[in-house]
């Protein structure tokens, strides 16, 4: 792709990681696992983990975060360089 950086990433199947972190993250494959294992005559689903186990995390309640004035003021503070004017 014109004006793209070409990055490699390690790819270990067996242990279910990339470098990209796409894969760990969600355990769904990014298209670094999705290369490797076509290149490798490999079925991807079998470096995966199933969606209805994927799914399982959602199962679980979230507490809710409440009204944004229980949260705690933030000042920020924007500090601009000039060298990027």
């Amino acid at each position: 792709m014109p004006g793209s950086r070409q990055q490699n990433y390690q790819i270990l199947l067996d242990e279910g990681k990339c470098d990209y972190r796409y894969f760990q993250a969600l355990h769904l494959p990014c298209r670094h696992i999705l290369a490797t294992c076509s290149h490798a005559r490999l079925d991807w689903k079998d470096h995966v983990h199933p969606m209805k186990t994927v799914i399982k995390v959602y199962r679980m309640k979230f507490r809710p975060i409440g009204h944004k004035d229980d949260c705690p003021t933030y000042m920020m503070v924007l500090i601009f360089d000039p060298v990027l004017d």
